[in-house]
């Protein structure tokens, strides 16, 4: 009893002890007043043709203006893209000052190592004052999956020599080699968006939700595509409610319905079940996948989203969103106690699936074999991204009027040291 008893004191001391140098190198970093780099941060510069940058963030997102140049700017060397298409992009987005814009390219470009494809985009983060969650929930999802790995850019963009700040170059969600990889005629790209779309794009499954195809292999076939998928996508709302795992195995690949909720759990991402949640399917002899993921600016406990404080998004907190959902318990607002009703925007398979214990299995299998012990290399990974772009943040957020770069970082750091901590023990084995 003895020895158990030190070995337990010496494991409490060991964490402690990690729990302080990390918070330690946290701070460190955060207020290392050389503001150093590990490497130079891109410069993307739009020169644009017969429009103004005014004229374009005045207009409607859908509307294409062609005829434009791209020069981008790395390590002394400089690139140049002839008659470019740009076109702004989002929901909520858009409304925000800082405005998020899609990219096509007149050829196939294969950037920063991204893959080749046409179309680009350029995600703002308006909402996001570290400009790192996006960062923190591909590198969550890129340890887990080595196929379907999810990568951006950190670019300073200017347009007509107007700074416009921090962007991420990115790439679209598509069919092709370097990104969903579909080959069947009836391979489909499918996005649940139960909030921001609109409906009239709407197919709706057997619980409602909104499913709007994002690409198909054959265009023409994309309607008998949809209808394949759907098929299936309803037998995997049925059985998740009917807790038939059979069922679900059947239509669905499990492991990545397991990936798709670690990540959506482990950055209590308000979005999640909610909209951007893509799923893709490769014909009637394929199963639906989850994937890839997308949009966490609002997530890992971002207090600029307005129903933050309320759902109590903390390090501990079990499937955050769930008393959405199905309306229970109870909330505060102006000082009284209310009711929460059920949000039906909020797809509620996942939540169905956590209560099997077939799927938590598969969930606990990933956690063992990808995420734990991994917390240190991947602290460590997001410290050295803080770091690299501190100085180009700092510009982004002086003329966007935004919170402090370095508080932020510290406390995301922070709630990101917890929660991993809490995914291990809550899912693991």
């Amino acid at each position: 009893m003895k020895k158990r008893h030190g070995l337990q004191i010496c494991l409490t001391v060991g964490v402690m002890i990690i729990l302080v140098l990390i918070t330690t190198t946290i701070v460190i970093v955060m207020n290392n007043e050389k503001k150093t780099v590990d490497k130079e941060i891109p410069v993307l510069r739009i020169n644009l043709n017969q429009v103004t940058l005014d004229e374009i963030k005045q207009g409607d997102k859908g509307l294409k203006y062609g005829g434009n140049e791209l020069i981008i700017e790395n390590n002394n060397e400089k690139s140049v893209f002839e008659d470019i298409i740009i076109s702004g992009r989002g929901n909520s987005t858009w409304q925000n000052k800082k405005k998020p814009f899609n990219l096509k390219l007149s050829d196939k470009e294969n950037l920063f190592g991204m893959g080749k494809s046409k179309k680009w985009v350029l995600l703002a983060n308006h909402f996001d004052d570290t400009h790192l969650r996006n960062e923190a929930a591909f590198e969550f999802w890129n340890m887990m999956d080595e196929n379907l790995k999810m990568k951006e850019e950190p670019v300073e963009v200017y347009i007509d020599e107007e700074y416009e700040g921090l962007y991420y170059l990115t790439r679209k969600i598509e069919i092709s080699k370097s990104m969903v990889g579909l080959r069947d005629l009836n391979g489909i790209i499918v996005e649940l968006d139960n909030i921001n779309t609109n409906k009239d794009e709407c197919t709706l499954s057997s619980n409602n939700n909104c499913l709007i195809i994002k690409d198909a292999v054959y265009d023409k076939n994309k309607d008998e595509a949809l209808r394949i998928f759907l098929e299936k996508f309803n037998a995997f709302e049925k059985a998740s409610e009917a807790k038939d795992w059979t069922t679900i195995q059947k239509v669905c690949d499990v492991d990545s319905l397991a990936k798709y909720f670690l990540v959506s759990e482990f950055s209590s991402n308000p979005d999640a079940y909610v909209s951007s949640m893509y799923f893709y399917m490769d014909g009637k002899d394929d199963k639906i996948h989850a994937g890839p993921i997308w949009d966490y600016d609002f997530a890992f406990a971002n207090e600029r989203w307005s129903w933050g404080r309320n759902l109590k998004l903390l390090p501990n907190a079990i499937l955050p969103m769930k008393s959405s959902a199905f309306g229970s318990g109870v909330y505060v607002s102006n000082g009284e106690y209310k009711k929460r009703e059920p949000n039906l925007n909020i797809s509620r398979m996942f939540y169905w699936l956590e209560e099997m214990e077939e799927f938590r299995n598969v969930v606990s299998k990933w956690v063992d074999e990808t995420i734990a012990g991994k917390k240190g290399e991947y602290l460590n990974e997001l410290v050295s991204r803080a770091k690299n772009i501190r100085n180009v943040v700092e510009r982004n957020n002086e003329k966007w009027e935004l919170k402090h770069y370095k508080e932020e970082t510290e406390k995301l750091l922070w709630w990101i040291f917890q929660r991993y901590d809490f995914i291990e023990k809550e899912y693991g084995s």
